[in-house]
């Protein structure tokens, strides 16, 4: 697997750069410099027969780069996107069941503040 190299004098930069993943016999990397730091933006690798094999991964329509998880049973998506004037890249999952991306936290808060101003103007 490829390892941060900077993790010694700097342990926070994985952090920063990517995110690592591993569940029940499945490695994701996701990296938001858009393969800068792991050489591609999403990548899995689920063990078969004691090795790991690459997920396949799909381009979609909206943009996303996706790879099923089985262990998940969602989708581990990567898209690029364009904040404050630089790329970055943004980490999302799937149901496939509900046809709908989970929400991210900035996304979960925003719709807690929507539905606190609503019961405040039920409440008056």
């Amino acid at each position: 697997m490829t390892a941060c190299p900077s993790t010694r004098t700097n342990p926070n930069r994985c952090r920063m750069l990517g995110i690592n993943i591993q569940v029940l016999g499945e490695y994701w990397r996701f990296d938001r410099t858009r393969g800068d730091f792991y050489g591609e933006p999403l990548a899995g690798d689920r063990l078969v027969n004691g090795e790991y094999c690459p997920v396949e991964l799909t381009t979609e329509p909206d943009g996303f780069l996706k790879g099923y998880s089985p262990a998940l049973h969602l989708s581990l998506c990567w898209q690029a996107v364009d904040r404050f004037g630089s790329a970055d890249a943004m980490l999302a999952f799937y149901n496939h069941q509900t046809g709908e991306y989970l929400r991210n936290l900035r996304q979960s808060e925003t719709r807690i503040q929507q539905l606190e101003e609503q019961l405040r103007r039920r409440q008056q």
